[in-house]
């Protein structure tokens, strides 16, 4: 049986979020396997592989070396998940597009997880590598590229997408592909809303996985994460790629998903 450790950034364990990765834990112990977490950058304990679970959206190179340190390293090649490395709907001021269009941070999270570790961790009196950056409450949807306030255009840390929506007659349409290595679960959640969070789904149904997305993992390097999606008029674009995607108590409770978790889990497998 493997030794698994969870490497985590020092002070995540004070964000008190319930983490996808950390349900897998009882499921991989029933499989014989003894799981340690390491937070920060001290001395790592010995381990047959390593999980990169630092929840921010660009992993400090320090992070990255302590990872080196394991002959497998799960995640290892995701340290730098900014949408602009996958985005492709980015527009710049002046470009020509006639619909509507969504502000974002290229942040996981809108940034706020990337600053309340950097703050954490400087209210605690230890260095940090992150420097401040912009954070956004919500993600905020323009007629246009004219309803833009100007300064959003040039605001470090901040984009301006195209909106391309995936919506019928029976609503707007959200997918989410879960994956750890070959195990995986692929669903279209619906919503009346036009920017969809799960708390806002009526239900959901599950869906193929397309090779577009399959070649963004590829691309991206991940060997566990989620990946939110749609469909728009024949073409598939990726919105949002996590390295540390949470389970929410709601979530996990639902006994389907649960017998979900405990099969991805199972993923590890294939690595060890």
């Amino acid at each position: 049986m493997a030794t698994i450790v969870v490497l985590e950034h020092r002070m995540q364990d004070r964000l008190a979020i319930r983490y996808m990765a950390h349900e897998f834990i009882p499921a991989w112990e029933r499989a014989g396997h003894r799981v340690l977490f390491h937070r920060g950058l001290g001395p790592p304990p010995a381990g047959d592989i390593a999980l990169l679970h630092v929840d921010l959206t660009v992993v400090p190179e320090s992070y990255l070396g302590l990872a080196r340190r394991y002959e497998r390293v799960l995640n290892g090649a995701t340290g730098d998940i900014r949408k602009s490395r996958y985005s492709e709907c980015i527009l710049a001021r002046g470009d020509p597009w006639p619909g509507r269009v969504i502000i974002k941070t290229e942040a996981n999270h809108g940034g706020h997880i990337d600053d309340a570790l950097r703050v954490m961790a400087i209210e605690a009196g230890l260095p940090t590598e992150l420097a401040p950056q912009s954070v956004m409450d919500d993600y905020y949807l323009c007629r246009s590229t004219r309803d833009v306030p100007d300064g959003i255009w040039t605001t470090p840390g901040v984009i301006v997408e195209k909106y391309i929506p995936e919506e019928d007659e029976r609503g707007n349409h959200l997918r989410i592909w879960t994956f750890f290595g070959a195990e995986e679960r692929s669903n279209r959640y619906r919503a009346r809303v036009p920017l969809i969070r799960i708390a806002d789904t009526l239900d959901r149904e599950p869906v193929p996985v397309p090779d577009e997305m399959r070649a963004w993992r590829a691309r991206l390097g991940f060997d566990y994460g989620k990946f939110d999606y749609v469909k728009h008029e024949g073409r598939y674009y990726l919105l949002d790629a996590n390295r540390t995607p949470g389970a929410p108590e709601s979530f996990v409770n639902d006994l389907t998903v649960r017998a979900s978790l405990d099969r991805l889990a199972g993923g590890i497998e294939a690595f060890l």
